[in-house]
Parts: C-alpha cells; sequence; structure tokens
C-alpha cells in the first residue's frame, strides 16, 4: 500500500513577526502601569501606619465576621462564574465545530 503525504505550503508574509515581538513588551508595560502598580500603591497605603508599615489595619477587618462573609461569597461567585463560563464555552466551541447547526458559517 502506498501512502503518500501532502504537505501544504503557507505563503509567510514579510514582516509579520516582529509585530507581536514589539507589541507584548508595549502590553506588559501597560499593564504594569495601569493595573499593577496602582494595585500595589493601595495595598501599601493601606499598610502605613503613622511612619511605617503594619498588617494591624488587614488583620483587625478580616477578623469582622461581616468582611469574613464578603470575602467568601465574593470568591464563591468568583469560582461559581469561572466554572459555568468554562463550561458554557466549551459547549459553544464544541457545537460550533462539531455539530451542523442551521446559518453556521463555513
Amino acid at each position: 500500500m502506498n501512502t503518500t503525504t501532502m504537505v501544504v505550503e503557507r505563503e509567510v508574509r514579510p514582516g509579520r513577526g516582529w509585530t507581536l515581538a514589539a507589541i507584548y513588551p508595549l502590553l506588559a508595560v501597560g499593564l504594569l502601569l495601569f493595573i499593577a502598580y496602582p494595585l500595589l500603591d493601595l495595598l501599601l497605603k493601606s499598610l502605613k501606619v503613622g511612619d511605617g508599615y503594619a498588617l494591624s489595619r488587614i488583620t483587625s477587618l478580616l477578623a469582622d465576621s461581616y468582611t469574613q462573609r464578603v470575602v467568601r461569597n465574593t470568591l464563591v461567585l468568583g469560582v461559581a462564574v469561572a466554572v459555568l463560563g468554562t463550561v458554557l464555552a466549551t459547549a459553544y466551541a464544541y457545537a460550533m465545530t462539531r455539530v451542523a447547526m442551521p446559518l453556521k458559517r463555513s
């Protein structure tokens, strides 16, 4: 039995490789500048007591039962949304690739 393998050559567009290499560092700098820095600044300001830093404010806040309930509810909601979103997205992706649906683009 003679089996042949078909090799499909793709056209390589010139100049495509450098754009991603240039964009990713810019995105990383943007994320650090506009997301990580403000969050770190907020954390440091919340820990500041007088001239130094202490965890007393955070520990007293987390000792409160209301705050514990809020944190727990937030984490439960976040996990539920992540799991449900993943399940729905997986089902949608499967349906789009494997099932013959009306009005689906080829």
